[in-house]
């Protein structure tokens, strides 16, 4: 099959340093780097401007744009949908704008999402407390570019593989509404604490942390999963993933005899948490995560259950996110604002029964996963098919 660089059928148009002290109530919602998500655009944590200068209507995004995440997380890539409109593109974020008739737009998005384009971009990326490409790093990878009936044919085909993960993927998330109403009928608003708990900070219950650095040139092909904010968001919302990023066994070692390793019950959450991304770790493999990005809980006393710490956690992230978050560019969780965090603190044995509840409801959700799991495998497969992984 034909493979040609990505330059040569489209080009990378990056956006506008709107400034964040003219941001509005109303107007274009500005897409920022922590919008563009893993194949979608997400609508938390909207930020707005009024578009008053003309020669700025070039950055108005339109419904079916492709962009790429060019700082941080990067290569993530997502879709504009009428949802997200009106919509400018902010800075270091990438518009792909098709330049040829031989390819097919969904062709061309299903193949930067694919994980390759992202894989290969942070091997490329520079930076040491942030990473950045520019756009030559996306333009110079190579796609295959089979016939444009071809190109249509095999859309199909992955769209619908990939509409059966969604519709799973719904599923489970009715389940973590239920719990989230069972959490506020048993404990009431861990903000407003209407029941009257007691309360407790969470550096006088639990350890907060991260990782030890683990610096690019580290990566490797294979090992040990190494994940980022990215891989935990998408941990705490049950999907199976496919790791990306490795260090040795060897590395891996080292790092657990100085630092330690998460254990399973430890919470791990990314850096930017506006939705609640918590992921209760559940398994024993070994894994490693990214410092600074992800953020580690491990609970120290018995008066507090872990599973109630997440969804004490999840709610006040979901309802008072800019006050515990810092930053302008990027509104980002810091382990001492972390520490800091008044914790609700009823009886343990509610807490306990809580947990029980999410326990059983997690039964249910486990026979979805496995046919999430394997949904998922059969995705990649197709994908490493289509585009040669």
């Amino acid at each position: 099959m034909t493979k040609i660089k990505i330059g040569n059928i489209a080009k990378i148009f990056n956006g506008y340093a709107f400034k964040s002290n003219e941001y509005s109530d109303d107007g274009f919602q500005v897409i920022r780097i922590t919008n563009v998500q893993n194949g979608y655009i997400s609508n938390d944590n909207r930020k707005y401007i009024k578009l008053n200068n003309k020669l700025l209507e070039k950055f108005i995004l339109n419904d079916g744009d492709i962009l790429i995440s060019l700082t941080g997380n990067v290569g993530r890539v997502g879709r504009i949908k009428k949802e997200n409109l009106p919509a400018v593109l902010n800075q270091r974020v990438g518009k792909v704008i098709i330049k040829s008739k031989d390819v097919f737009p969904d062709y061309l998005f299903h193949f930067l999402k694919s994980g390759i384009v992202e894989s290969k971009l942070i091997r490329k990326a520079k930076g040491i407390a942030q990473k950045n490409i520019g756009s030559v790093d996306i333009e110079d990878i190579e796609i295959p570019l089979p016939p444009l009936e071809d190109q249509k044919r095999i859309v199909k085909i992955l769209d619908k593989a990939d509409a059966l993960r969604q519709k799973r993927k719904q599923a489970i998330g009715l389940l973590d509404d239920y719990l989230k109403s069972v959490f506020l009928k048993m404990f009431g608003d861990p903000v407003k604490n209407e029941k009257g708990w007691g309360f407790q900070k969470l550096n006088d219950l639990c350890d907060v942390g991260s990782s030890k650095r683990v610096f690019v040139d580290e990566l490797t092909e294979n090992g040990i999963p190494f994940y980022r904010g990215t891989e935990i968001g998408m941990l705490s919302c049950g999907e199976v993933i496919k790791p990306k990023l490795f260090i040795t066994n060897k590395h891996y070692q080292e790092l657990k005899k100085h630092t330690g390793v998460p254990a399973v019950g430890d919470l791990l959450m990314p850096s930017i948490c506006p939705d609640g991304r918590i992921w209760s770790v559940d398994t024993e493999l070994p894994f490693y995560f990214k410092d600074g990005r992800v953020l580690w809980i491990h609970v120290k006393v018995k008066s507090l259950n872990n599973i109630y710490l997440k969804y004490t956690l999840k709610e006040k992230f979901k309802n008072n996110y800019k006050s515990i978050a810092s930053g302008t560019t990027f509104a980002e969780l810091k382990i001492f604002a972390l520490k800091g965090l008044s914790i609700m603190l009823p009886p343990v044995e509610l807490q306990n029964k809580f947990a029980e509840i999410v326990e059983k409801s997690e039964k249910i959700a486990q026979s979805m996963l496995a046919q999430s799991a394997e949904l998922e495998t059969q995705f990649q497969v197709l994908m490493q098919k289509t585009f040669n992984c």
